[in-house]
């Protein structure tokens, strides 16, 4: 006689087995939510993962490291844009400052 409980077993066997060799793309998953724009390090220790995902993580902080690089690249040349943009406002203020007084001295 077959009863119910017997089906569990290998299913909640499989179910481990399967979870266990998640595990480390479970790892891969975290460390790559931890990854932001102010901090592009990935928490991950590559050469303990699988062979597998070896190359896809080593891959991964390489761009990281690309757009890092980037991202700084742009906000420098960001804040050189506005430096410019500062230094032709003082010009056109002093510019229009200085007719004001030709102005006021005329009369």
């Amino acid at each position: 006689m077959d009863r119910p409980g017997r089906a569990r077993g290998p299913l909640l066997g499989g179910y481990l087995v399967i979870r266990l060799g998640l595990a480390p793309l479970s790892k891969m998953s975290d460390a790559v939510r931890q990854v932001s724009v102010k901090d592009f390090h990935l928490p991950l220790e590559t050469d303990k993962l699988p062979n597998e995902l070896q190359p896809i993580a080593v891959r991964l902080v390489e761009l990281l490291g690309h757009l890092q690089k980037a991202f700084r690249s742009r906000k420098a040349s960001g804040r050189r844009h506005l430096a410019r943009i500062a230094h032709a406002a003082r010009r056109l203020d002093d510019y229009h400052r200085s007719r004001a007084q030709e102005e006021t001295q005329r009369r």
